[in-house]
């Protein structure tokens, strides 16, 4: 255990007492000090009873919504409305928000047959964005298939 001086351990005790004190008997506390402790200043007993202000520690906050894949979309969109004020793209990031954890719904038509595909909200945008543009080029649906386990094993290029 850490040995602290004499004075060190005075200046302690009677910073505790001082606030002992204060909290009991606010009106008296400052007189019963000064009886006690010749020499006491009123500016001693001022600094003895305000806490001590630490030091303010950041604490890292994890923003858990970066795992879905509508977020980084959804901050640029924030971001260029910011800059140019344009209620289109403050629209857009609000939209973006509103389906942040919603599965992807995809819709599409393959030889004259419509299927709906949902996907997991955490795929990337762009990983979406990609398999719509491939699949248009898809004459089949196993054509498609197999593309789109082309593209998950590859990820979004």
């Amino acid at each position: 255990m850490r040995k602290y001086s004499d004075e060190t351990l005075y200046r302690i005790r009677r910073l505790r007492q001082a606030r002992r004190l204060f909290r009991s008997v606010p009106l008296f506390a400052y007189e019963l000090m000064r009886q006690e402790h010749p020499g006491y200043s009123y500016g001693l007993f001022i600094q003895d009873i305000t806490p001590k202000k630490s030091k303010q520690r950041y604490r890292h906050v994890k923003n858990h919504l970066s795992r879905y894949g509508r977020y980084f979309e959804m901050r640029r969109m924030a971001a260029l409305y910011e800059q140019t004020g344009n209620p289109l793209h403050g629209l857009k990031a609000d939209q973006l928000r509103k389906y942040l954890t919603q599965p992807y719904r995809v819709r599409l038509k393959i030889d004259s047959e419509i299927r709906e595909l949902y996907y997991p909200p955490t795929y990337s945008l762009l990983f979406i964005q990609n398999l719509i543009e491939k699949a248009r080029g898809c004459n089949s649906w196993v054509q498609f298939e197999e593309m789109e386990k082309e593209l998950r094993r590859y990820g979004a290029r």
